[in-house]
């Protein structure tokens, strides 16, 4: 393949910002605390880098400043300690904020992962949307969804 029909479309200001970026680091930019309307692209039960089970959720901005970016959930939901039935707990009740018609519950990590990929189905055909707060405690980041929306109709005449 040759690589020079993309080296066109750059020019060496393009160049020199990419490099400036790369001597920062991270030039990935969390969004400001506050709330949102999203849609929910993905979600999934998987493993963290340590081997505990968290749930993944990827969110898109659907309206505002910042329509089209990337919203990352990631959970810790179990890590064998005495918190974690607090953290089940919490993500089943996000879970029921999402205003799946599916019984939220816990009986074991094999039928949570079964409920999340049901309640994901459910919701993305619905084309359901949510208002997604982004808040802060003692310098961690939390979600919660504020507001359900679901799609509006439109009337066709008859």
């Amino acid at each position: 393949m040759t690589w020079e029909k993309f080296d066109k479309n750059f020019d060496e200001k393009f160049l020199n910002d990419v490099n400036e970026q790369a001597k920062k680091g991270n030039t990935f930019e969390e969004l400001p605390l506050g709330k949102y309307e999203v849609s929910i692209d993905s979600m999934e039960l998987t493993e963290s880098k340590a081997g505990d089970p968290m749930v993944k959720y990827c969110f898109t901005v659907v309206q505002g400043d910042y329509e089209g970016r990337k919203i990352f959930r990631n959970q810790l939901v179990y890590k064998g300690d005495e918190h974690d039935k607090k953290r089940i707990g919490s993500e089943l009740t996000f879970l029921k904020k999402l205003d799946s018609s599916r019984t939220i519950s816990f009986e074991g990590f094999a039928k949570f992962d079964e409920l999340i990929k049901e309640v994901f189905k459910e919701i993305d055909k619905l084309g359901l949307e949510y208002l997604l707060e982004i808040k802060e405690n003692k310098g961690y980041r939390y979600f919660d969804i504020v507001e359900v929306f679901e799609p509006e109709i439109e009337d066709t005449p008859f």
